[in-house]
């Protein structure tokens, strides 16, 4: 997901296919959060104080901060309600908003949905246009969609063997009452841990959690420019601040891993 990112940015895709981006940056946004609502679901020490670190640092959020956290939370306080809070977000509501905007991201794609569809009602449909040049279209398309499939059932079968060589280590059981020496969310989110270090927690919290998110997700609404470059190299401004935003948050999450 961060590799695809990174290519939609370094090679401008956001201005070519602007609401596929916009789709795409939400589904981003919405494993993130996944991400962390199932990080509490381990329930051990590391993962309880992380957790606690995570929603104070939405605490601070101004306005909705304080509301959000009680949400989360299921009442002012962890306890029994907060699991099963971070149990539904995480199995239930996330998933379905996942295929939901999966669904709305590949739809995007235009032609890719409409062989598979012409398929499907009319099995004659190719036979039909044989003397035309949709044919050939509905062939690619379809062809495009099954080695979409192919890499998308490659990456869950790399997670899983992953996920089979490498388990999840579960320390003690949650202890609210001690609390271990180093707390550390997981890599992913390694980057605004260091980087609150550095600011005041509210300027932090909106700065990583409102402001850069947004500032993605937005990204086709406020560069308008009709210029559609493939090459990093033909809008060397724009690709410097991208590399100096890049290079930021790889500098705060190694500084983070070895704090």
């Amino acid at each position: 997901m961060t590799f695809h990112l990174l290519r939609g940015l370094l090679q401008w895709k956001y201005k070519e296919f602007r609401l596929r981006w916009v789709f795409g940056s939400l589904i981003g946004l919405a494993v993130l959060v996944s991400a962390f609502t199932g990080y509490l679901l381990i329930w051990d020490q590391q993962a309880y104080w992380a957790t606690i670190v995570g929603t104070n640092v939405i605490d601070s959020l101004p306005v909705i901060g304080e509301a959000l956290k009680r949400f989360l939370l299921g009442g002012d306080e962890y306890r029994q309600t907060t699991i099963h809070r971070f149990y539904v977000l995480h199995t239930l509501i996330l998933p379905a908003l996942l295929v939901f905007l999966m669904l709305w991201h590949t739809r995007s794609l235009g032609r890719i949905w409409d062989s598979p569809s012409c398929f499907l009602e009319r099995p004659t449909c190719v036979e039909e246009t044989r003397n035309t040049d949709s044919k050939v279209t509905d062939l690619e398309t379809t062809a495009l969609l099954l080695r979409e499939l192919m890499e998308v059932f490659g990456y869950l079968g790399l997670i899983f063997i992953l996920a089979l060589l490498f388990p999840v280590e579960i320390d003690k059981k949650a202890n609210p009452v001690v609390t271990p020496a180093k707390i550390k969310p997981e890599w992913y989110f390694l980057f605004i841990y260091q980087g609150l270090k550095y600011v005041p927690k509210k300027l932090g919290s909106v700065l990583f959690l409102w402001v850069l998110p947004t500032a993605v997700i937005t990204l086709p609404l406020w560069d308008r420019s009709r210029y559609l470059p493939i090459s990093p190299t033909q809008r060397p401004v724009a690709t410097a601040l991208v590399s100096l935003a890049l290079l930021g948050v790889l500098v705060l999450t190694v500084l983070g891993w070895l704090a």
